[in-house]
């Protein structure tokens, strides 16, 4: 999924090659709150020129994750503004994680 935004999310499963600017397993860019959990599972490849996670790419407002689970590759982009992250690549907000596993 690109931009989220007021939505809840369960037990998505992606296992492919994502690839852009932004990118994470399930969603790349969390405008607004986003509640993901019901055991969500990120089995692919993750590769960004900035901001890679393997389940989120970005958050800018407050959100829940739980029970998600990286089990995949993920890759920032090269320099200073790389970034990246097993569950979040990168949050502007608070968010509360609980129970997430990452192995990737």
């Amino acid at each position: 999924m690109g931009d989220a935004s007021n939505i809840t999310l369960s037990n998505c499963d992606f296992a492919g090659n994502a690839g852009g600017y932004t990118v994470g397993g399930i969603v790349g860019y969390g405008s607004a709150e986003v509640h993901l959990g019901g055991n969500s599972v990120n089995r692919g490849t993750i590769t960004a020129s900035q901001t890679a996670g393997g389940i989120i790419g970005y958050f800018t407002a407050g959100s829940n994750i739980s029970t998600a689970y990286n089990l995949g590759t993920v890759t920032g982009g090269a320099g200073a503004e790389g970034i990246a992250g097993g569950i979040i690549g990168e949050s502007k907000a608070n968010i509360k994680i609980t129970d997430c596993v990452n192995t990737g």
